[in-house]
């Protein structure tokens, strides 16, 4: 997306934001933010020697942040390994923050903090490991398709692909499913609809954002007759419980989208270079829209133990890939027919934390933009959630996590007037770290 942008224009402003912020966080892990003068009225406790170095603060795993969390509480008990207990549910400092709480602060000259804190939990914080949850086909299926096929399925050693006719999920349509570490559930009928949806994403090492693009066409406004925005995403949140045993997702964003402008995408589409040219003797069969291809697409966040589970794809620099923990569905008038899921986690391990107070969150935010030169900006997002870290790989391969709580900011990047996406800052609410991307 970003390669056919003119680089004199928008594109060299928004690398010179990007190199500027991941300048400004090394700087702030190599200490280059100065020892002396603190923001006034924004003070960072001092951190310990064993905590300064890139990586520690980058990997945050929970032995780390258990010995940090009880030399806070001045308290706490030997391990086997040597390490410092975290302190119990009942020591752990209150928060100082509640749900929908409004913050304002002027961070820098053109930087301002702007924003209701959106915090799911506000007590009984803790850090956990955890992998990704490995889905059981066998159970899984015959639930889905209310039997377990056999014409149709391959079974292979990364996962289950089954192609036909969709039995208890929509009897009267054919799809395929594909069952594994991840789930994707789709028709025939929302293959052509999804091919041509009027979607765009955009990734940084900050994080990714999508968003609905102009096709030249009216885009629809309110609900369908089908059914409204909000039965869809009720329905979509049921059927996960009950049927993929998901519960407690959360909306993160909604598009309804109708046929006409699903109709321009196509016909655009229509113009590029096929790359699956026509068989000699190969019918085409000619697409044609309507009424019941339209749509609303969801996408909705995964809670782990209470709090969303971080929902962007992030890329780190030093090449470590933070997955995106989204359930994306397709609704149209014949209920769902696409369902996608990534990256549900399950914990192995857990420990008890306390989490720094905002003020100390905020001095980190000020810190980094301190550091950094912007455009004028507004931070308008701030939300708790799980990040989850990838730190090594257990005995049978799989990559295990420290699902950290994460203060999550964000702010909208503009460089020209009809293309925008949202960038992301993410600080450890347990060290008051920034964790670096």
């Amino acid at each position: 997306m970003f390669e056919n942008i003119d680089e004199t224009g928008g594109l060299m402003k928004l690398k010179r934001t990007i190199w500027a912020l991941s300048a400004a966080a090394c700087m702030l892990l190599a200490g280059c933010a100065g020892a002396g003068d603190e923001p006034e009225n924004n003070t960072i406790s001092d951190q310990s020697t064993e905590n300064s170095t890139a990586e520690e603060s980058i990997t945050d795993s929970v032995a780390d942040t258990a010995n940090e969390s009880t030399a806070n509480s001045s308290s706490g008990s030997e391990t086997a390994e040597g390490s410092v207990a975290a302190p119990s549910q009942e020591q752990q400092e209150p928060t100082d923050f509640k749900n929908g709480d409004h913050i304002t602060r002027q961070l820098t000259e053109g930087v301002t903090l702007d924003a209701q804190i959106q915090a799911a939990k506000e007590s009984g914080f803790k850090q956990y490991r955890a992998v990704i949850t490995e889905f059981n086909a066998e159970e899984l299926m015959p639930k889905i398709l209310g039997y377990m096929p056999t014409e149709g399925l391959q079974v292979e050693d990364y996962g289950y692909f089954y192609e036909g006719n969709l039995g208890n999920f929509n009897e009267n349509m054919n799809g395929s499913l594909y069952v594994s570490d991840s789930l994707t559930l789709e028709t025939d009928h929302w293959s052509k609809i999804g091919a041509n949806l009027p979607i765009s994403s955009a990734s940084t090492p900050f994080g990714s954002t999508t968003s609905l693009y102009d096709t030249g066409v009216t885009p629809q406004s309110g609900d369908f007759e089908f059914a409204s925005m909000e039965e869809a995403i009720a329905e979509a949140e049921q059927y996960l419980k009950d049927v993929i045993g998901i519960e407690g997702v959360e909306i993160k964003q909604s598009f309804a989208i109708n046929y006409e402008q699903m109709q321009a995408v196509y016909a655009v589409n229509e113009t590029l270079p096929d790359l699956k040219p026509v068989q000699e003797g190969e019918q085409q069969t000619e697409t044609t829209w309507g009424p019941e291809d339209n749509c609303y697409y969801l996408i909705l966040e995964q809670k782990f133990n209470g709090l969303p589970v971080l929902s962007n794809t992030i890329t780190r620099q030093d090449e470590l890939y933070i997955l995106s923990a989204e359930i994306k569905v397709g609704y149209t008038q014949n209920g769902i027919e696409h369902l996608s899921i990534s990256n549900s986690y399950t914990q192995t391990e857990e420990t008890d934390v306390s989490l720094k107070p905002i003020e100390e969150i905020i001095s980190t935010l000020q810190t980094k933009f301190e550091l950094t030169i912007t455009d004028e900006m507004v931070i308008d997002h701030m939300k708790l959630i799980y990040y989850p870290f990838p730190i090594s790989t257990n005995e049978v391969g799989q990559w295990e996590y420290d699902m950290i709580p994460a203060w999550e900011f964000a702010w909208e990047v503009r460089y020209d007037e009809q293309t925008a996406f949202d960038m992301y800052m993410y600080v450890n609410a347990v060290t008051g770290m920034e964790i670096v991307g």
